[in-house]
């Protein structure tokens, strides 16, 4: 294979390939595992973006825009099939990693690159002072506002009852604890993923949201099939683990029977099932659909809760999933109906035969459903300790809402805004003392501390600093 050509296994219809470096440049992404059309397109994006760029793919892949290389992080490639002229659907979710690496020392920034740091450098260069003073007053502004909501008493306990009447009177019982108002007091922020990790946590504060994807679980590799098994179970419960400060500590929720698939809103205890599971055997609802061109006969299943139409991601024990379905041991949905499509083995040619032997072969089928099922369970409310956190859940991804530590938050922005403050060199001595992720100019080029420097000490590339662009660093602090 040659070395720019990174494959991705689509056949389970959500992926993730092997990583790609930043500044890379002519690299092709090549879907396997199901047939696609002659042509097709692929929408590439970054997280966090409103827009893609389209590109058209063939039987040789699809070329990755090389812009998007220039970032580290992680590319998201859609592949968006045409069933018919007014149509078209996201069949295919490809996720790309970008690993970081040095900006190569040949590296010409482009026009619009070189533009971005004429008229930003300036700019930036007359924002510390004010930066400072935005970092030395918000600590201020945010305690006299905890003052203040404290001071209208609406956050004070009842008062107790009063004691019985004694020789010096029983003193009355204490006051309910104040409920303090989180969202006005303290910052949020978001994180997610597979871990969701972040550095700010506000200490013992509940987190504001949080919510648990629940995916199906498959055994074994590669394609499935009567000879190649990979059975599919679900889950029963979920597990939220929260790690900090040297110890984790699990979050437990019941999901009131096995599941293939939903979101579990931890906080609230609702749980949204959008997939389910068919065993199919002998005692099925099947139905004759033609003979394929490889000689074998389609058969249909209804399967029950009914399934969603035009959702044509499916899972099975013992058949892949094909868009369109045309080889024996293939699996597929339709965009008008809710039915199961099967290809059979060729020497299977009646609707008898194939329920004769699916009665051997008890076949499993995952599917979204029609109409999602929503479950009430109970809710559990999860803390986060203070500074670095991470959230996970045994059973997919995160996505979670906390409350950040004032003086934390205040830190890393503070922190986050200086480091693109750049200092101005008239040639390769430092004329002052430089940190870590520090920025500077000389001449033209803009560049990042990768080691520190003492006032008087030489400037060296790629010893002690790296080129890099302002693009690149405010796509950092993104």
């Amino acid at each position: 294979m040659e070395l720019n050509i990174v494959q991705a296994d689509i056949s389970q219809r959500l992926c993730f390939t092997s990583p790609l470096y930043q500044w890379d440049y002519g690299q092709i992404l090549l879907p396997t595992g199901v047939e696609l059309p002659t042509a097709y397109e692929v929408h590439f994006a970054v997280p966090n973006t409103d827009t893609t760029m389209t590109v058209i793919g063939n039987a040789d892949g699809v070329a990755i825009p090389d812009e998007l290389l220039q970032s580290s992080g992680q590319i998201v490639a859609y592949i968006y099939l045409h069933s018919g002229e007014d149509d078209g659907e996201t069949e295919y979710k490809i996720n790309i990693p970008v690993k970081a690496r040095p900006q190569p020392s040949d590296y010409e920034p482009t026009p619009v690159e070189q533009d971005i740091i004429t008229q930003t450098v300036a700019a930036l260069n007359t924002a510390v002072d004010y930066v400072d003073t935005v970092a030395d007053n918000l600590s201020t502004e945010i305690v006299d506002a905890v003052e203040a909501e404290l001071a209208t008493g609406q956050y004070k306990g009842e008062k107790g009852d009063k004691g019985d009447k004694g020789d010096t009177g029983a003193k009355g019982d204490k006051g309910d604890t104040p409920v303090i108002p989180w969202d006005k007091l303290l910052v949020s922020e978001s994180a997610s993923g597979s871990v969701a990790s972040f550095s700010d946590g506000a200490d013992g504060i509940p987190v504001k949201s949080l919510k648990v994807s629940i995916e199906p679980v498959q055994l074994g590799s590669g394609d499935p099939s009567p000879t190649n098994v990979r059975p599919i179970s679900g889950h029963t419960s979920a597990t939220v683990t929260r790690t900090a400060d040297g110890s984790s500590t699990d979050y437990t929720i019941d999901l009131n029977g096995t599941r293939y698939g939903g979101t579990l809103d931890v906080l609230t205890g609702v749980l949204t099932v959008d997939r389910a599971i068919n065993v199919i055997d002998g005692t099925t609802n099947i139905a004759y659909n033609g003979i394929l061109s490889y000689g074998g006969t389609q058969i249909r299943v209804v399967p029950s809760p009914t399934k969603a139409t035009g959702i044509r991601n499916l899972i099975s024990d013992k058949f892949s999933n094909q868009v369109p379905v045309t080889n024996a041991g293939y699996i597929a949905g339709r965009p008008t109906t809710g039915y199961v499509y099967f290809n059979m083995p060729a020497d299977v040619t009646t609707v008898q035969e194939a329920k004769t032997w699916f009665t051997a072969n008890p076949t499993q089928v995952v599917y979204e459903l029609a109409e999602p099922q929503t479950i009430q369970l109970t809710p559990q409310e999860v803390t986060s300790l203070l500074g670095e956190n991470n959230i996970s859940a045994d059973c997919g991804d995160v996505e979670v809402t906390y409350r950040a530590d004032t003086k934390l938050y205040i830190d890393e922005q503070t922190k986050a805004t200086k480091n693109i403050i750049a200092g101005v060199e008239t040639g390769f001595n430092a004329t002052k003392n430089y940190t870590v992720g520090n920025l500077l100019i000389v001449g033209d080029n803009l560049y990042r501390v990768t080691a520190n420097i003492a006032n008087g000490s030489a400037i060296a590339v790629n010893t002690n600093v790296v080129q890099t662009t302002v693009a690149e660093q405010l796509l950092a602090l993104a």
